[in-house]
C-alpha cells in the first residue's frame, strides 16, 4: 500500500514512522527546505513541493496511491490538497477506485461541515481529524482521574488506561488473574503489564500481580474509571460534576476549552494578556454567557490571581502559544491552591517532564493528531498502533473481519489466537451505521465487518497475522 503525506513536520514524520513499521510505502511532501532536511533520516521518499499543486502530487505518485493525508498547520492548505488529490486519482483511476483522503483541521466551522456531510459534497473529503477538539477530549478524560498515568482513546467509547497497582489493592495484589477474576465481578481486562524491573508482558490467567506493577486496562466508557482507581488501590479525591475552571489564554484553543466547559455547565474564568484576544472572546457568541468571566491581565500577576480568588477554582488549564509560558501559568495556580492542573502542549517531549513537576495531566496535540489519524486509518485497514505510553514492547492492533473470513460465525474462544495475543474489544457497526464497542467475552460470536482491537507483545505480531489468515 502506498500512502502520501502532505506536511513533513512532527505530525507527518510521526505518521510516516508508524506506517513504515507496518510495511506501507510512504511518501512525504513539504515545501520547507529545513523540514525536508529534518525528514531525511526517515526511510521514506521525501519530496520538496507544494501539495496544493497538481504537478507536485502527480510527481509524488498520487495516481498509484491508496491514501493521501494532509497534516500541515493550515486548514485551507489541507482541505485544498485533499480535494485535489481525490480529483487526481479519480481522473486517472475513476470514481470507483478505493481511495481515502484525510485532512487535519482546526476550524470549528469546517468540523461542522464535515459532521453534516457537507464537506464530502463540496470537497469530496469524508475524513477530518481535529487536533484541538481531540486534545481537549483527551485532557478532560485525563483530568477526571489523577491516578492515571495515561489515557488512550481508541474510538467509539473504547479506552486504555495506565496506572500503578498499590498494596491497598486487596483483591488484586498478590493474586493471579484467574483468582482475581473469580473474586471480582466484571474485572476489567488487563492488556499490558510492566514490572518494576521494566519487564513487560501481556498477562495471562496464571500471571501474578504485585504492588508496583504498571497496568494497562481496557474499559468501555468513562463511567468505570473510578472503579478502576479503587480496584488498583489508588486514592482519588471526589471530582465535582461541574468544576469551576480557570483558563489561561483566549486563542483558538482557549476558546474551544471555554466552549466545551460552558456546555458542561461549568463556571469558567479566562485570563488573557492580549487585549485584542480578550475583546474578541467577549464579543463572540460565548462572551455574554452568564457562567463566563473574562479578565484582561497577565498570568504571572499574583495579585490578579488573588483578586479572582484563584484557589476557589477546581481546575487550572493553560492554552498559551508558548509551552513554557503555559507550564509557568499552571504551576503558579497550583502553588496558589488549585488542586488539578492541565496542559495542552505542542512539544510532546515535555509531557513526561511536567508530570514529574506535579501537574495533573498534560497532552501533546501533535501526538494526539497522530493517534487520531491512525485510529481513522485503522478503522478501514489492519495495522498496529497506539503503543502503550508507559509499558514498552506491547502493541495494539486493529483488525477488520471482512466478508468471507474464516472467523465469521465463530466465537472468540473458537478462533484460537496465538498465546499472548489478547482481544480486548469488538467494534461493531449497528443501526444507522453507528459503531459500538463490545467487550471481548469468549462466547461473543464474530460478524461480518466486526473490527477487533487486539494487544500483544511486538514479537507476536507475525504469528498473530498468520493466525488471522483470510
Amino acid at each position: 500500500m502506498r500512502i502520501l503525506i502532505g506536511g513533513a513536520g512532527e505530525v507527518g514524520r510521526g505518521l510516516a514512522e508508524v506506517l513504515l513499521k507496518e510495511g506501507k510505502v510512504v511518501v512525504l511532501i513539504d515545501n520547507d527546505p529545513e523540514v525536508i532536511r529534518e525528514s531525511q533520516s526517515i526511510n521514506a521518499l521525501v519530496i520538496q513541493g507544494d501539495i496544493k499543486h497538481r504537478k507536485c502530487l502527480e510527481e509524488a505518485g498520487i495516481s498509484d496511491s491508496n491514501m493521501f493525508i494532509a497534516v500541515t498547520d493550515s486548514d485551507e492548505q489541507n482541505l485544498i490538497a485533499c480535494a485535489l488529490a481525490r480529483h487526481c486519482v479519480e481522473k486517472q483511476k475513476g470514481s470507483e477506485f478505493d481511495f481515502m483522503a484525510i485532512a487535519r483541521v482546526n476550524d470549528p466551522e469546517m468540523l461542522i461541515e464535515a459532521q453534516n456531510g457537507y464537506l464530502m459534497e463540496w470537497a469530496g473529503i469524508k475524513h477530518v481529524v481535529s487536533t484541538i477538539d481531540d486534545s481537549i477530549n483527551r485532557l478532560q478524560t485525563g483530568l477526571h482521574c489523577t491516578a492515571f498515568e495515561e489515557v488512550l482513546e481508541l474510538g467509539n467509547d473504547a479506552y486504555i488506561v495506565e496506572l500503578n497497582l498499590t498494596k491497598k489493592a486487596t483483591n488484586l495484589a498478590y493474586s493471579n488473574l484467574r483468582d482475581a477474576g473469580k473474586n471480582i465481578a466484571g474485572l476489567p481486562t488487563i492488556v499490558g503489564l510492566m514490572r518494576e524491573d521494566n519487564t513487560s508482558l501481556v498477562p495471562g490467567p496464571d500471571t501474578d500481580l504485585v504492588p508496583g506493577d504498571r497496568l494497562a486496562l481496557a474499559t468501555i466508557g468513562t463511567g468505570s474509571f473510578h472503579r478502576i482507581v479503587r480496584l488498583t488501590g489508588n486514592e482519588e479525591e471526589e471530582f465535582p460534576s461541574n468544576p469551576r475552571v480557570l483558563i489561561f489564554g483566549a486563542n483558538l484553543l482557549g476558546k474551544r476549552l471555554v466552549s466545551t466547559y460552558l456546555k458542561n455547565g461549568c463556571r469558567v474564568t479566562v485570563v488573557e494578556e492580549d487585549l485584542e484576544l480578550a475583546n474578541n472572546l467577549a464579543g463572540s457568541s460565548l462572551g455574554s454567557h452568564r457562567l463566563l468571566d473574562i479578565i484582561n491581565g497577565e498570568h504571572r500577576d499574583v495579585d490578579l490571581l488573588k483578586d479572582i480568588d484563584v484557589e476557589s477554582h477546581d481546575i487550572a488549564l493553560a492554552a498559551l502559544e508558548d509551552d513554557h509560558a503555559s507550564i509557568a501559568a499552571v504551576l503558579l495556580a497550583q502553588d496558589m491552591g488549585v488542586d488539578r492542573t492541565g496542559l495542552i502542549l505542542n512539544d510532546g517531549k515535555l509531557v513526561k517532564v511536567v508530570h514529574r513537576m506535579g501537574i495533573t495531566y498534560a497532552v501533546a496535540r501533535r501526538k494526539v493528531a497522530i493517534d487520531a489519524i491512525l485510529t481513522t486509518i485503522h478503522s478501514y485497514l489492519p495495522g498496529a498502533y497506539n503503543m502503550l505510553e508507559s509499558i514498552p514492547n506491547i502493541v495494539g492492533m486493529s483488525v477488520p473481519v471482512l466478508e468471507g473470513h474464516k472467523f465469521i460465525g465463530k466465537t472468540l474462544e473458537d478462533c484460537k489466537f496465538p498465546r499472548g495475543c489478547k482481544v480486548v474489544f469488538i467494534q461493531r457497526t449497528v443501526n444507522n451505521n453507528r459503531t459500538m464497542t463490545l467487550s471481548a467475552d469468549s462466547n461473543k460470536q464474530l460478524l461480518v465487518n466486526d473490527r477487533l482491537i487486539v494487544f500483544m507483545p511486538t514479537e507476536r505480531v507475525s504469528s498473530f497475522e498468520r493466525s488471522m489468515g483470510g
